[in-house]
């Protein structure tokens, strides 16, 4: 059993990737004998003193109780009643705060109390953190990834259901032991490398024996190491010495106190290398500060005349640390290890020239701009370090995991100037605040500049962005104090001198051994600018950290060298199968594009984390083929290979040299079976696996291959995944049979729960939209009888445009299918079932176009989709007859039948065609158009349909209300009566909302209040339900501005409008009487101030 003194550790801290756990005893969180006496006198009162014994231990009673019972069944409620009230009685120990300060990763709680639960919750509530406490009282409670889980083998005294209830008994507890084993699968994900503290089992050693008995025997990844405190008396028994033979157990010299301070100091391995200023200085107080936990700043060191000189062991960290845009790390800057751009010296100069003009509450903002790659974060890191200075204070941004990061930095500031007053009569002149790239670190740029203004030094703001980021960035729009008094475009071109530096550079790095070398390489990139160079350098350079296997020491090996790879991942099959499966798990999984994530590799290896990370140290083999990065939530890491020529060169070897893709099926249904657990980050690849890389998967593998995976998926998951079974269909569909299979399996999708139990996750008007195209394509085959056929997928499609859903993808699919079945219903000379699913595919479109909204094409969710409708409705006006043709066609058809579906499809032509050109002449056209049609109609004593007048409706829609027209509104909303009346119409949120909006122009407000409450009761839209659509007009069609009252009702802005009889939410914060515009979304009424143009609602 080793022994460590606190420095060692606080060293072993250091290299941890994740905090220690506690698995903690009575001793903890209350005092001894406290609890035996409560309960003493809960059994004498209840008349059974001679069962439980008054110098009783705390943890002689389950026994008593379980006697009680027995002999006292009558009273079984009472007694467990007046025992639990007890327990919530119990007063904490004076360690419990300094316990819950220390931020372990997990807790494991031997327990029956909740003091320490309590106490964490009320921390973590206090404090800017996303983090949470969650209870795992059960096996069926999976901890979210942001959070501190307590592992309460003993129950939970606030949940009465009996397999979660707090244990009373030894019955009690022999059965709940049971379930221990399940209820800590993901104990190990927590802790990963780190050790597990043991304190507070001097009175409860059988209690310490269980546990310890249990970590033992579970599989990998399992609890390996364990620390306790240097003559904790749990040491001394014969059982528990046993026991600890199976694990890595040190203990510490130190008291309880001293160990949980250090663990509360713990830095992750990202911020290691800040090197501390001398005690008592303000700058080594803004360093503390910015060591707490979440901080929403990182402190730039002050700048050093002497290069900083990096050890051996150093330099490898550094490296990898210079190719992170997230990392906190100065040393690669100190030791001059990046490439120094000529423009670093500008722009330094002109931020130190904005900090001299900076005031009090007047911050200056400085931008810094280029394109993606350019350098820009790199660049900024080491202008950051030239000027901070003896006097200047500078700050970089960091990620809140909370989100709240204004909250956080306001809080986090004001509490550093109050400290530094009270400790420094003179400490900073200025302050200067680096924030790169605010929209991935979720920072509103105003919102860092409202921050400053209160700063009681002058500060300065500086901003990078990237070229395409700067014309949307808040801090263009928010205010006009929140313009930069200087911008500043990163050159992106190297120049002669910087190439030079480059060799220099990669000779620093370690890539090459000589100049000569390093110039060569340099002269082998085709392009001067850094997003080539600089990106290709991390994949095809090792850094200094990838030292390969011992027969490569003190090498370097460049991963464009393509014919060493194979040698060297053939060599590791001898120095370690662990290592090769890895390699073939994680080149699998980034031939797909997908990050492996390091709980389903380890699981997949069935070794411990210790064991994997362990196998990481010290530069050895694993790192030279692949890297880590954080996942995009930052919530677990992820593993890529190196770059496209590892995993080509990889590949080869997982199939064994051959051309098919044997190997690779083999490697993914290892790692699907090690997604048994199903939570979050397991469910997590299978997704990015089966649903987001499926048509990657189709490329590769054949039916049977595909199939084997989806089938293990399935078959693995602990809980039914209608997302999963959903592709499964989609799959088949695509790859297998035509024989009803796909539909068969999408109808079992269907019937299955959703994972997560909301529909959101997987949607069934998806489900629909796929069994229309399934059903679609048995009818091509002739699987399925016409007539049957096209009600069915009518049917699905219907279902799948409810109107709680819109989804622009699927919108486009239901128009596609139901041309598609319009010209098989031309193949059968069905015309009026053509007509009518032709008009039905452009009624789609149209509403696709209109729900999306005018911003469309601005979006980049919907930009690829809006396209695809063009290319379609392009399509469709190829494939049926010219306008002339149309409306001589739909007069024949009228005469002979007096069918109106002819008219309706040569107006829904003419309003495509008018939508494209936009132009006041073919709306004119159109409009005369329908009064010819309408007239013949009549004439004929008829009415005319639902989706003739619909064609009117969108009419006034595109002309004159998206172009602020002249509008007949009593005609307009008779229309949209008459056609929600039709059940094909009834559901059609644009056509409810349009009415509402005509209610209102009418002076109906009640009405149009009523049928606003009914779109938002029922929930009748998922798209941008804020966004505003129509203005209210005047009588010329003109936006009308109207005067009303602002005022606040709570935190919130209101225009009351007396003229309409409302009260509007009002954008901007306002009082008094003020003037605005009447906007209209699906929510209702919106008052803005300013004056609406036809670009903000018009659909083009």
């Amino acid at each position: 059993m080793r022994e460590m003194d606190l420095e060692l550790f606080k060293e072993e801290l250091s290299s941890l990737t994740l905090r220690p756990g506690l698995l903690f005893g009575p001793g903890v969180t209350r005092v001894p004998g406290e609890l035996a006496e409560a309960f003493y006198d809960v059994f004498a009162r209840l008349g059974f003193s001679g069962i439980l014994a008054s110098d009783a231990s705390d943890v002689d009673y389950p026994a008593a109780v379980d006697a009680a019972f027995e002999l006292h069944p009558e009273k079984h409620d009472l007694l467990t009643h007046a025992l639990i009230e007890k327990l919530r009685g119990l007063k904490p120990s004076l360690e419990v705060p300094h316990i819950v300060l220390a931020g372990w990763s997990a807790y494991v709680a031997m327990t029956e109390d909740l003091i320490l639960e309590e106490a964490l919750r009320n921390y973590t509530d206090g404090v800017p953190s996303s983090k949470s406490v969650t209870i795992v009282d059960h096996a069926s409670v999976e901890p979210p990834s942001r959070s501190y889980p307590i592992y309460k083998l003993l129950g939970n005294l606030n949940n009465s259901e009996e397999e979660r209830t707090v244990c009373l008994s030894d019955a009690d507890t022999l059965l709940r032991k049971q379930s221990w084993s399940r209820m800590m699968n993901s104990l190990s994900n927590y802790l990963r490398d780190a050790p597990l503290v043991v304190l507070g089992f001097e009175s409860a050693l059988q209690r310490l024996r269980d546990v310890l008995s249990l970590f033992a025997t579970q599989s990998s990844p399992r609890i390996t190491k364990l620390r306790f405190l240097k003559g904790d008396p749990c040491l001394k028994d014969p059982t528990i010495r046993a026991i600890l033979k199976k694990f890595d157990v040190a203990v510490v010299d130190g008291s309880q106190r001293d160990l949980t301070e250090l663990v509360s100091k713990q830095r992750s391995l990202g911020s290691l290398a800040i090197t501390l200023a001398p005690l008592k200085t303000p700058f080594r107080l803004v360093q503390d500060f910015a060591s707490n936990y979440d901080s929403p700043v990182a402190v730039v060191p002050i700048a050093e005349e002497t290069t900083l000189q990096l050890s051996p062991l150093e330099k490898p960290s550094c490296i990898d640390s210079l190719f992170r845009p997230a990392s906190s790390d100065w040393r690669p800057f100190q030791a001059n290890l990046d490439l120094k751009r000529d423009c670093v010296s500008d722009i330094a100069n002109e931020i130190r020239l904005q900090v001299s003009l900076a005031r009090p509450k007047q911050p200056r903002v400085v931008l810094l701009v280029g394109d993606a790659g350019v350098g820009k974060t790199t660049i900024a890191k080491r202008v950051a370090l030239e000027v901070s200075e003896n006097g200047t204070l500078v700050l970089w941004c960091r990620r809140v995991t909370s989100g709240l990061w204004l909250r956080s930095f306001k809080k986090w500031v004001n509490e550093l100037f109050t400290e530094l007053k009270k400790s420094h009569d003179k400490h900073f002149k200025n302050l200067i605040l680096f924030c790169d790239d605010p929209w991935a670190l979720r920072i509103d740029s105003a919102d860092a500049l409202v921050a400053l203004e209160e700063s009681p030094i002058p500060t300065t703001l500086v901003v990078t962005l990237r070229n395409t980021d700067r014309y949307l960035s808040e801090l263009r729009t928010a205010t006009t104090s929140t313009i930069a008094h200087k911008e500043i475009d990163i050159p992106f071109e190297l120049s002669d001198g910087e190439m030079e530096q480059m060799s220099e550079m990669l000779l620093k790095i370690g890539a090459v051994t000589t100049v000569e070398k390093a110039m060569s390489l340099v002269q082998t990139a085709q392009i001067k600018n850094a997003r080539d160079i600089l990106c290709s350098l991390w994949y095809l350079v090792p850094e200094t950290k990838s030292q390969l296997a011992e027969s490569l020491k003190d090498e370097y090996f460049r991963l464009g060298d393509v014919a060493n790879i194979p040698e060297l991942a053939q060599s590791l099959v001898v120095s370690g199968k662990q290592a090769h499966k890895a390699y073939e798990y994680v080149t699998v999984s980034t031939r797909l594009g997908i990050g492996l994530p390091v709980e389903v590799l380890v699981h997949a290896l069935g070794i411990d984390y210790a064991a994997w990370i362990g196998s990481l140290e010290n530069g050895r083999p694993l790192w030279g083929l692949l890297y880590d990065d954080m996942s995009d939530d930052g919530t677990t890491v992820m593993y890529f290979t190196r770059n496209d020529v590892v995993t080509k060169v990889l590949i080869d070897l997982v199939n064994g040299g051959l051309a098919g893709h044997m190997g690779e099926v083999r490697v993914l249904k290892e790692l699907i079976v090690a997604c048994k657990d199903g939570s979050a980050p397991y469910r997590g690849f299978l997704i990015d696996v089966l649903v987001r890389a499926r048509h990657k998967l189709g490329d590769l593998f054949s039916y049977e291959q595909g199939y084997e995976l989806y089938e293990a998926a399935l078959d693995n998951l602990p809980f039914e995944d209608r997302l999963l079974e959903h592709h499964f269909g989609i799959w088949i569909q695509d790859k297998g049979p035509k024989d009803g299979t796909a539909y068969r399996q999408m109808e079992k999708a269907l019937r299955s729960a959703a994972s997560s139990g909301s529909d959101r996750d997987a949607p069934r008007e998806h489900i629909h939209a796929s069994m229309a195209a399934a059903m679609l394509q048995q009818v091509r085959n002739g699987a399925v009888e016409w007539t049957m056929g096209a009600e069915t997928v009518e049917h699905h499609l219907s279902l799948a445009a409810s109107p709680t859903f819109f989804n622009a993808h699927t919108s486009h699919v239901a128009a596609n299918l139901r041309f598609e079945l319009a010209q098989l219903a031309v193949q059968r000379q069905d015309g009026e079932i053509a007509d009518k699913l032709t008009l039905r595919a452009f009624e789609e479109i149209e509403r696709a176009y209109q729900t999306v909204g005018a911003k469309a094409r601005t979006s980049f969710q919907h930009n690829k989709t809006i396209g695809m409708l063009e290319d379609l409705q392009r399509k469709i006006l190829g494939l049926i007859p010219d306008s002339d043709r149309l409306k001589s066609m739909a007069v024949e058809l009228f005469k002979r039948t007096a069918r109106q579906s002819g008219f309706a499809l040569a107006a829904r032509r003419q309003l495509v065609e008018a939508s494209q050109t936009g132009k006041g002449k073919d709306y004119n056209e159109l409009n005369s158009y329908l009064r010819e049609c309408f007239a013949l109609i009549e004439l004929g004593g008829s009415k005319p349909t639902t989706e003739f007048l619909s064609i009117r409706v969108d009419l006034v829609v595109r002309w004159k209300i998206q172009g602020f027209k002249e509008v007949d509104w009593d005609v307009f909303c008779d229309d949209l009566l008459e056609v929600l009346l039709d059940p094909k119409f009834e559901n059609d949120v644009l056509k409810r909302f349009y009415l509402a909006v005509a209610y209102f122009h009418l002076n109906n407000t009640t009405e149009a209040n009523a049928t606003f409450a009914q779109l938002r009761r029922e929930n009748s839209t998922n798209h941008k339900p804020n966004s505003i659509r129509a203005i209210f007009q005047d009588k010329n069609g003109n936006p009308r501005r109207f005067q009303c009252n602002a005022r606040l009702v709570g935190n919130r802005a209101m225009a009351s409008v007396p003229e309409l009889q409302i009260d509007a939410p009002l954008k901007t914060n306002a009082s008094g009487v003020i003037h605005v515009f009447i906007g209209f979304s699906f929510n209702g009424p919106v008052a803005v101030l300013e004056t609406p143009e036809i670009a903000d609602i018009a659909v083009y």
